[in-house]
């Protein structure tokens, strides 16, 4: 049928090529004349072929544009591997996934905090307190990011060994014996147990591992000095300033000055850690413990 079509269109194209060029009119000539009978009924039949032609020759013009429109939308939303376009797609769905592991991460850890402060009242807002001032000495150190985020983390997460350890110990409103302080500071290999199988990206186990050991080598598994996590250190000296400031159920806050020189003066804590603590401004230390967040460097 479109060869058929194909056949006429030409016929007539040719025929109206004659006419408007040399006057002749090729089907009137064959059939008799341009009055004739004949001449009227070819050229009708020529003229509803012509129509009937254009339709099969072009029926699909509009499906053929708009199935072009289409490959170009696809195109869009689907551009050539390799192309930039293609690779900031893929760049932009990577950072919104990871973000959204990072929302499901700060929610699982917040979660655990409510946790360690139901078993332990005393602990209500100290994770708080330590990730705001652990930060604001990590920063004035001059630590890098990566440095600053496992700090940040391993905060918040500090007291989850907590949960383990006999709670009647950590309401205790008296002094604990030795036996009873070794049992709480067990509480960080507890917590290295429940978080050494989580992929964190970052030594924030290892961190919470060594945080009750004591720079002297009188902790739980008796290191010192630098075979202690540095990252540990910090938080040693953060978790003993943040308790000594805060207030008790049996006993009041100390104030900043005084919880430092008692950090200065023992052996169980990195001098360089507590050196560093001194030399931030009580202000910011307040503002910390407040719960305000430290300032990004530039």
């Amino acid at each position: 049928m479109d060869t058929l079509a194909l056949i006429l269109s030409i016929i007539g194209c040719v025929n109206w090529g004659l006419v408007g060029i040399f006057q002749f009119d090729l089907v009137a000539w064959l059939f008799g004349g341009s009055g004739s009978l004949l001449s009227r009924i070819i050229y009708t039949i020529v003229g509803l072929a012509g129509l009937w032609c254009v339709t099969l020759l072009f029926r699909d013009t509009e499906l053929y544009v708009f199935l072009d429109r289409q490959e170009q939308e696809a195109a869009k939303e689907a551009p050539l591997p390799g192309s930039v376009v293609a690779i900031f797609k893929d760049i932009t769905r990577f950072r919104r996934q990871a973000q959204k592991a990072q929302e499901r991460q700060q929610h699982l850890m917040e979660a655990l905090v409510r946790a360690v402060e139901y078993v332990d009242p005393n602990l209500v807002g100290h994770t708080r307190k330590m990730r705001h001032v652990a930060e604001l000495l990590a920063r004035h150190m001059e630590l890098d990011d990566t440095a600053v985020l496992t700090l940040r983390m391993a905060s918040q997460l500090s007291q989850i060994g907590k949960i383990f350890v006999p709670h009647h110990l950590l309401r205790k409103s008296g002094k604990l014996t030795p036996e009873e302080q070794q049992a709480v500071l067990q509480s960080s290999e507890y917590a290295f147990r429940v978080l050494y199988g989580i992929n964190f990206g970052l030594p924030v186990p290892e961190a919470l591992h060594d945080m009750n050991e004591k720079f002297d080598g009188s902790g739980p598994r008796a290191l010192k000095g630098d075979q202690i996590n540095p990252h540990a250190r910090l938080l040693a000296v953060v978790n003993a300033f943040c308790s000594m400031v805060s207030d008790r159920a049996y006993r009041q806050g100390m104030p900043i000055e005084q919880a430092l020189d008692i950090l200065s003066s023992s052996p169980a804590f990195d001098p360089a850690m507590v050196l560093a603590l001194r030399e931030i401004p009580a202000d910011d230390l307040r503002s910390a413990l407040a719960g305000e967040d430290a300032p990004s460097r530039a």
